[in-house]
């Protein structure tokens, strides 16, 4: 008789994955899981398309196969814009679903897409997702809990700590006066508005310490008076009316940090912010980009270790 081939789960190559990264025996997780050596080896080979697939939600766990939609690119902008959903705890049924596709299915130039009852009922059982009541407190937290708990160490186990990058973006309102000062008793000081004058850094570190990325400034003049003679800068400088990050601004410092690192020899992750100028950015070589999930705040710890 021929022995029919053991289908495994998502969930289960997870659980594989982390097996084989933990040190056990190779032959011993085979066993466990009733499965040959070398679909164990092909589990490993493809270990980066699991860890996507899991991490942006795109599938169900329990399902067995990576099948992928023909309209994959609305396909992950809808799950995006439910996973956000979720997180700010915004009840999602199936006509603000449908609505939803064929809004990003005009965006993206599919003109002869058409969310039949069909499609949806599909595309809800490609990524197992089932509309019940849920908890507030449940949809609150079990987004980005379950990206800190499963994904996230997978990143930080898959790359060495100096090629594990965060980073950060903060505005600095360099002509703001302290709101406190001294003066002598009696006398009376006024208190001006705040002030405009403002910049956006942009900063990044690495996890063990080692080592800072170039800062990069965005002011609100491209080429400043004070700066008139300055032939060269110790940062990245762009500018734009609002002295604050853009989408083109942020994609344009991916791909220079992508050459950066590509000169080096070296393959990084670079950990930011689920913001509205952060997008994806295409072409990468050498720089993995990972979002943090939206309304994460409350895991700030596990981003500062």
């Amino acid at each position: 008789t021929v022995r029919r081939k053991k289908s495994i789960s998502i969930e289960e190559k997870i659980d594989i994955i982390s097996a084989v990264e933990s040190g056990k025996k190779k032959t011993d997780i085979a066993a466990k899981y009733g499965i040959k050596r070398n679909s164990l080896s092909s589990i490993m080979k493809n270990k980066e398309k699991v860890l996507e697939a899991f991490e942006t939600l795109r599938f169900d766990p329990k399902r067995k196969r990576l099948r992928t939609a023909f309209y994959a690119d609305l396909e992950e902008a809808l799950m995006k814009w439910y996973r956000i959903a979720q997180c700010l705890n915004v009840p999602v049924n199936g006509p603000m679903l449908r609505l939803k596709a064929n809004d990003f299915a005009q965006k993206l130039g599919h003109s002869d897409f058409k969310c039949s009852n069909g499609w949806l009922d599909r595309f809800k059982s490609r990524y197992g997702l089932v509309f019940r009541a849920q908890p507030v407190e449940a949809a609150a937290v079990s987004a980005p809990t379950l990206w800190y708990q499963n994904v996230l160490p997978y990143y930080l186990n898959d790359y060495q700590p100096k090629n594990v990058f965060y980073i950060q973006e903060t505005g600095l309102l360099y002509q703001m006066l302290p709101h406190h000062t001294f003066a002598f008793k009696g006398e009376t000081c006024s208190v001006g508005k705040q002030s405009k004058e403002r910049i956006t850094v942009v900063m990044g570190t690495n996890m063990d310490g080692s080592e800072k990325l170039p800062l990069l400034v965005i002011g609100k003049s491209k080429s400043p008076h004070s700066l008139k003679d300055v032939k060269s800068l110790p940062v990245d400088y762009e500018a734009n009316d609002r002295a604050c990050m853009t989408s083109g601004i942020f994609e344009q410092w991916m791909h220079k940090l992508d050459d950066r690192f590509q000169a080096q020899q070296r393959r990084v992750v670079n950990l930011v912010d689920s913001l509205p100028a952060h997008t994806e950015v295409k072409n990468l070589k050498s720089v993995k980009l990972v979002f943090f999930p939206p309304n994460s705040s409350s895991c700030i710890a596990v981003k500062e270790r």
